[in-house]
């Protein structure tokens, strides 16, 4: 007895993909939405930079800026962390995903074999 079960597998096999596709896709878009925020501090950094070295009067509101953009760059630090970790789901997710792929093929192949090769053609 074969069972035909090779479209039910490409459709999970499919939406599984289609699944780890989108998320990670979300996750790049996001990651290249922070590169745009690391350059903006990187400009105000520079700024800040250019105000010192032209003798600032005003070196409080420069320490305040500093401050500032020291908090804002330790939120953003933990916000990229937890991306990461994030990233590193969806890809145990897409390992794990794949493997199950596998063994339901290779459980796929052993049901489609010709009854002869597993005793059954008597």
């Amino acid at each position: 007895m074969v069972f035909d079960l090779e479209p039910w597998i490409a459709q999970l096999l499919v939406s599984v993909l289609t699944i780890v596709a989108t998320i990670t896709i979300a996750i790049r878009n996001n990651q290249r939405s922070d590169e745009g925020k690391n350059e903006q501090m990187l400009d105000k950094i520079g700024d800040l930079k250019a105000a010192v070295l032209l003798g600032n009067q005003d070196s409080a509101a420069t320490r305040k800026e500093v401050s500032e953009l020291k908090t804002d760059i330790k939120a953003h630090s933990i916000q990229l962390t937890q991306q990461a970790v994030r990233l590193e789901n969806v890809e145990a997710t897409a390992r794990e995903a794949l493997s199950a792929t596998k063994e339901l093929q290779h459980r796929l192949d052993i049901m489609q074999e010709p009854d002869e090769r597993i005793g059954l053609n008597d």
